[in-house]
């Protein structure tokens, strides 16, 4: 009380200096890393005990899960000797049979799970007929659901009006410059030019031995060398524009016309190159020939016409042997399968299937809303049917089933595919693949 009030304010003004002080030394205590025993300072010390912890258990979780391989790989082994032995003690009761044809048995079945348990053979044929089944119908699929696309090869500045799938990685065109061009499909470019036809390039083939053939316009058959693109021979002989051709063993050469006939010509190798002679000249048909192909023994050669048949030829001599009738309206295409099986395509939107036998009609398919343009016959002996307005489906040459499809929406006007399966095509100017 005998304070003055002067005094009393320096006093309290001192106590709240040294409290601050205090009070700051306790925070800067507390919060500094560099004091052990703070907050941090045991943060740390918990993470890195963590981590050790962490470890030791990733170390154990991975002898755990050798140790799961290992014992997987050993129940593997023994379910694949329960379900690969043959049933009943015996043996495989198809032992007699090539693979090839084997192969061919298993694609009709529906449901290869049960065929799988017969025997090891069986098991090992049905994992490849599902795998494969399975993994060209997924590719199919994700082009009809946009997941993949059509790979542009190369343009040309005229239009392509005919396309075939050449050796090394090539591909030939012919086009309504009158020209042939041979394409590299590696780097898309174009690789020669041949230059001889007067008039649009109509059909385009690779012979086995590279050789190339083109037909045209111009009423001529022209053969190129497939190793720097001369040129080796002309044929003449049709009165009208040549639309198809076909290359045999031994190099003979097939020519479908508007004139309405089929020439066979056969090769006599020179100095000078290669010259070829006309065997045969088929006549029987009554309009423009669309489509010729061989059978797999090469003795018949198969024709379709606008005339809406189709014409089964000895190759040998060329006698008519007989006609196969049904369609409706023109005959477009025409394919033989690696069974002898003939597919045919129409203008009336329908798939025809006939014995190589003989010629009896099998079974009618009806894929399309509108017609089939061409027929292509797949490297494991499946039909591909493209229609006008561009769709494309998968025929099981042994059943008729459609096996997939794609529906691009636009008009393809060429189309070939390579011995990998690989279907090129041409829309006007460009050529895509699939």
């Amino acid at each position: 009380g005998l304070l003055s009030s002067a005094s009393r304010r320096t006093m309290r003004m001192r106590s709240g200096a040294i409290t601050t002080v205090v009070s700051t030394t306790k925070r800067f205590a507390t919060y500094s890393p560099h004091v052990a025993g703070t907050p941090r300072h045991v943060r740390v010390k918990d993470l890195k005990a963590r981590i050790a912890q962490v470890s030791n258990e990733i170390e154990q979780h991975q002898r755990e899960l050798d140790g799961l391989w290992s014992e997987l790989v050993d129940v593997e082994e023994a379910l694949d000797v329960a379900l690969n032995s043959p049933i009943e003690g015996g043996v495989d009761p198809t032992g007699w049979l090539p693979t090839e044809m084997m192969l061919m048995v298993l694609l009709h079945v529906p449901f290869l799970g049960a065929c799988g348990r017969v025997c090891r053979r069986w098991s090992a044929l049905c994992r490849d007929v599902h795998r494969e089944n399975t993994v060209l119908g997924m590719r199919w699929s994700s082009y009809n659901r946009g997941l993949l696309t059509p790979s542009q090869l190369f343009e040309y500045t005229s239009a392509l009006s005919a396309i075939a799938v050449g050796p090394n990685n090539t591909v030939c065109t012919g086009s309504n410059d009158c020209t042939v061009q041979v394409w590299s499909t590696v780097d898309q470019k174009c690789l020669r030019v041949l230059k001889g036809h007067t008039d649009c390039v109509t059909s385009v083939e690779v012979g086995r031995d590279g050789t190339i053939y083109s037909g045209s316009e111009d009423r001529t058959i022209r053969v190129w060398s497939g190793d720097d693109g001369s040129h080796l021979a002309t044929l003449t002989g049709h009165t009208d524009s040549v639309v198809c051709l076909a290359i045999g063993k031994n190099s003979l050469l097939f020519s479908g016309s508007e004139d309405s006939t089929i020439k066979v010509w056969k090769p006599i190798p020179d100095l000078t190159g290669r010259s070829f002679v006309l065997e045969h000249t088929l006549i029987g048909h009554t309009d423009l020939v669309w489509s010729i192909s061989l059978s797999p023994s090469e003795d018949k050669l198969y024709s379709s016409s606008e005339d809406t048949t189709i014409r089964v030829w000895s190759v040998a001599n060329g006698c008519l042997l007989t006609i196969l009738e049904g369609h409706e309206d023109a005959v477009f295409s025409v394919v033989v399968s690696k069974l002898g099986t003939v597919f045919s395509g129409s203008r009336d939107g329908t798939i025809r299937v006939w014995s190589g036998n003989d010629g009896r009609l099998l079974r009618m398919l009806s894929y399309h809303e509108d017609s089939i343009e061409s027929l292509l016959l797949g490297p494991d002996d499946e039909v591909i049917c493209c229609s006008f307005g561009g769709t494309m489906v998968r025929v099981c040459t042994r059943t008729g089933r459609c096996l997939g499809k794609i529906n691009p929406g636009i008009h393809i006007y060429e189309r070939a595919i390579g011995s990998d399966g690989r279907i090129y095509r041409t829309l006007t100017h460009r050529c895509e693949c699939v």
